[in-house]
């Protein structure tokens, strides 16, 4: 791809999540194999690429939570200490349920990844959640904006 870098600020929530805050949460479920396909094509529309080996990967050592609903999915990867590694929504309101569930499933300090202006509603999820807000670098794309709504740790953008 050619054209300038552009680059956006990270910040990132972190933090130990209040207990009293989290949202009631529904309609997710736990990720499996026959979700790979719609989740690429979900990662293609949002990022210009799929995801298809780091689906084959990532559920080995990360949790899976989907929504399939057909007008409202998504899905996220947390790892065990409530750290998303990967989220992907066709709705913002999509990517907050799923946000919350990561949240929610901390049991240590919880970490959203670096958020773009695109994606300010994790921002305001992980302040509800009272969570801190730390600079954590930036993100650097090519060729494309800020992809939306859509978190990625720095190794799965």
């Amino acid at each position: 791809m050619h054209g300038p870098i552009r680059q956006y600020p990270g910040p990132s929530p972190t933090g130990t999540v209040d207990r009293s805050a989290p949202a009631a949460v529904t309609g997710l479920d736990e990720g499996v194999t026959d979700d790979f396909d719609w989740m690429d094509r979900l990662d293609t529309d949002l990022r210009g690429a799929g995801h298809s080996p780091d689906h084959a990967f990532m559920p080995a050592t990360l949790r899976l939570i989907v929504s399939r609903s057909d007008a409202w999915r998504g899905y996220a990867y947390v790892d065990d200490r409530g750290h998303v590694a990967l989220l992907a929504a066709t709705h913002e309101e999509t990517a907050r349920a799923l946000l919350w569930e990561a949240l929610a499933s901390s049991q240590e300090e919880a970490f959203v990844p670096s958020i773009t202006t695109v994606n300010e509603w994790a921002m305001d999820v992980g302040l509800a959640a009272g969570l801190d807000i730390v600079q954590e670098g930036y993100v650097a794309v090519r060729g494309m904006e800020a992809p939306g709504p859509y978190l990625a740790s720095g190794h799965f953008l």
